[in-house]
């Protein structure tokens, strides 16, 4: 072999070995990046569960960790742009399952005070109509 040919097939096998090295560093940056999104899911699905969602959002909660579960049998099958873009709507609805709880929460808070406000108004008109004995203006 020649001094030209030992050129060229250096030449050849570095080429390889950069598409080699390139190709599975480009795997492991896809299975990093969609790891990431599967990771940032479970963390607001757990969020929602511990902002009470399995009680006030439990339909909203479970389509989150179903998405959840359609990401990674998508991952599994190596569909890694679906298994991305179901983790990333997991994480959006489980954020939503958050607001429902938090939102259904508020609602029950807001009935307890109105309720509370009624029976105020109920003793004051008692407390007028026995004696007069209510506040004066």
């Amino acid at each position: 072999m020649n001094r030209n040919q030992r050129i060229v097939m250096m030449f050849g096998l570095l080429l390889i070995s950069v598409i080699v090295l390139g190709c599975a560093s480009s795997d492991r940056i896809e299975t990093v990046a969609y790891q990431s999104d599967f990771d940032q899911a479970r963390s607001r699905i757990a969020e929602a569960e511990r902002a009470g969602a399995a009680e006030l959002a439990n339909a909203e909660l479970g389509l989150a960790r179903s998405k959840l579960r359609s990401a990674e049998q998508a991952a599994d099958d190596g569909e890694v742009e679906r298994a991305r873009r179901l983790a990333m709507e997991a994480a959006v609805d489980a954020d939503y399952a958050v607001a429902r709880a938090r939102n259904r929460e508020t609602q029950q808070l807001a009935a307890e005070v109105k309720a509370g406000l009624q029976t105020l108004e109920e003793e004051l008109r008692r407390g007028e109509a026995a004696g007069g004995s209510g506040p004066r203006p």
